[in-house]
């Protein structure tokens, strides 16, 4: 059975989405650079750090990583079952709360 995994796109995204209140210039030139690789436009970028994304399922990635660092249960559960319904996986899921728990940590420390 295929590791589940994101792509470096979606990644990415999630991470400009859980990083929104960032205002260190470091990490967002290096958003910003790494977004130039990966080919993602600016309008991509603006939506993520709006909490959004451009497709349902880069969207549904968003909302479930943003109600997992919150550490809503009621949002957890409804983003989950969105996620679910535009076709992402328990795995995936779970790749998403591990991204979203370690940025919560590190937004904790900065």
């Amino acid at each position: 059975m295929p590791q589940a995994k994101l792509s470096d796109r979606l990644h990415l995204q999630i991470e400009v989405a859980l990083n929104q209140n960032c205002d260190c210039t470091m990490s967002l030139s290096s958003q910003e650079r790494r977004a130039d690789q990966l080919g993602l436009t600016r309008a991509e970028i603006d939506a993520a750090r709006a909490r959004r994304g451009f497709d349902v399922h880069t969207d549904a990635a968003i909302d479930f990583a943003c109600a997992v660092a919150a550490h809503d249960q009621t949002r957890i559960f409804v983003a989950s079952v969105k996620a679910l319904a535009v076709g992402m996986t328990m795995d995936q899921l779970e790749l998403v709360a591990a991204l979203a728990m370690s940025k919560s940590k590190t937004a904790t420390q900065h």
